[in-house]
């Protein structure tokens, strides 16, 4: 017997691949999507085989419960993305990514005799400026750089302890959580809600925090894809890559098979409660 599963937002980026990993398996593959034209220019989707489309939007109770009749798996994706975008369209972000979460939970509440795992695509976004270490003090975890020194053209962190240079070191699943934008505060309230109804109701359920995620099929008209649609775009248009500051700056991508290989491990793993 097939099992059926739900991915809101499945008609994007990361939803899209993740069907195609799953079709013709054991799954009944059910999505919910509004179509936003940021993502979709022609406001469309080419709907897969074998998989039940629902247009609407998370943040709308009717068409949720109807996405979620008789549903075992969630696959949470449907999200505003976009750090920069965040700061300016504050109640759009918490909107679709705080209230759209608690509609999806409360609905889910009323399906609890089928739910069997519930899957959140978090951020990285969440941990902020991230881990360095310091000769002196050890791990350290600097919060935003100060304006004063990036008036002065000082781009690295120092410690926040005793001052001296820091040198970044990859991130680790418990450090310390800072949210720095209004984008990485709505991924972090998304988990704290899935928490409380996983502790609540003994629905298992895990957060994943993706990198920036990059692959086939990504959109590179949305501006707010990030660096690859902003340097796309300017090398299309004949135009000169920016790079700002010293140039020394780096960020982690992860490819778009991997996250759909971690999603996939987690509706395959009987996780007990919420990670």
């Amino acid at each position: 017997m097939r099992k059926k599963l739900l991915i809101t937002g499945g008609a994007g980026f990361i939803g899209s691949n993740l069907i195609k990993s799953l079709q013709n398996k054991e799954w009944e593959i059910v999505v919910i999507d509004s179509l936003i034209q940021q993502v979709h220019l022609s406001g469309k989707w080419e709907v897969p085989e074998g998989v039940t489309f629902f247009y609407g939007d998370i943040r709308e109770k009717k068409a949720v419960a109807k996405a979620l009749d008789k549903v075992e798996y969630i696959v949470h994706l449907a999200a505003e993305t976009g750090v920069g975008q965040s700061s300016y369209e504050i109640a759009r972000y918490v909107g679709t990514n705080e209230y759209g979460t608690a509609v999806l939970l409360e609905e889910a509440s009323n399906i609890l005799s089928s739910l069997k795992c519930f899957i959140l695509a978090s951020s990285r976004a969440v941990y902020g400026e991230g881990r360095y270490r310091c000769r002196n003090c050890g791990d350290v975890f600097p919060g935003p750089r100060r304006k004063e020194d990036l008036s002065s053209r000082i781009w690295e962190h120092s410690c926040p302890v005793c001052k001296e240079a820091v040198e970044p070191v990859p991130s680790i699943e418990d450090q310390p959580l800072s949210p720095a934008s209004c984008y990485a505060i709505t991924k972090h309230n998304q988990e704290e809600l899935l928490s409380f109804f996983s502790y609540t109701f003994n629905v298992p359920a895990v957060a994943l925090r993706f990198q920036n995620v990059y692959g086939p099929g990504q959109s590179l008209t949305d501006p707010y894809t990030g660096i690859l649609s902003i340097f796309n775009t300017r090398i299309h248009a004949g135009n000169s890559v920016q790079i700002y500051e010293d140039g020394n700056e780096t960020r982690d991508f992860v490819y778009i098979d991997d996250v759909v290989q971690s999603i996939c491990l987690a509706l395959e793993k009987q996780i007990p409660g919420f990670n």
